[in-house]
């Protein structure tokens, strides 16, 4: 009983991604953020402001800000990696 309320605790209080959302100060891969089912407009949006058509979206890294808007972070030479709950994704 201990140990699966434990469990409910830390999984209530570690930050991720959730359907829809990001978690602020995170970065994740465009394709991180299209798991989780974010807003597919407000993306093209983000992606759109980049201007540059030739960079293929699993190579695209963006950051959530405070109002869950993202905006690109950066481009991966090679892909962008999830990183894991809590934590942001980067590039390799």
């Amino acid at each position: 009983m201990l140990r699966s309320l434990m469990i409910a605790v830390i999984v209530a209080i570690t930050p991720r991604a959730t359907s829809g959302s990001c978690t602020p100060g995170l970065n994740y891969c465009y394709d991180t953020l299209v798991k989780y089912n974010y807003d597919s407009a407000k993306l093209k949006q983000a992606v759109d402001l980049l201007n540059q058509p030739s960079v293929p979206v699993n190579k695209i890294k963006l950051h959530c800000n405070d109002d869950q808007s993202v905006t690109v972070n950066r481009t991966c030479v090679k892909l962008c990696v999830d990183g894991g709950a809590g934590r942001s994704d980067f590039c390799f």
